[in-house]
């Protein structure tokens, strides 16, 4: 599991490490079906996958005992602003094609 939490921490730095501009925190996160409607010609696989290993991760962390000296809570807030850019870049993509 620790192993799983290092994955999830370096997959959330690397896309927050290419986000440009301010994101809102917190905010309602999709499932990542949505993105995976038939006949969808936009679909994105690894951006799927990446929205998907987020929202396992952002559970698991939700789910931990105790606040860590604070890091947990900055681990949900850096999770949850990967997912509102993954989502963000799940929606350009649709419509920008």
């Amino acid at each position: 599991m620790a192993k799983f939490i290092v994955v999830a921490a370096t997959l959330a730095g690397a896309v927050l490490g290419t986000a440009i501009g301010a994101v809102a925190q917190g905010g309602y996160f999709p499932p990542a079906q949505t993105y995976r409607q038939p006949g969808n010609a936009h679909y994105q696989p690894y951006m799927v996958d990446a929205l998907q290993a987020l929202q396992h991760a952002r559970g698991l962390l939700g789910s931990a005992p105790l606040d860590k000296g604070g890091h947990r809570i900055r681990a949900l807030a850096a999770v949850d602003q990967a997912i509102n850019e993954t989502n963000a870049g799940i929606q350009y993509a649709n419509t920008h094609g």
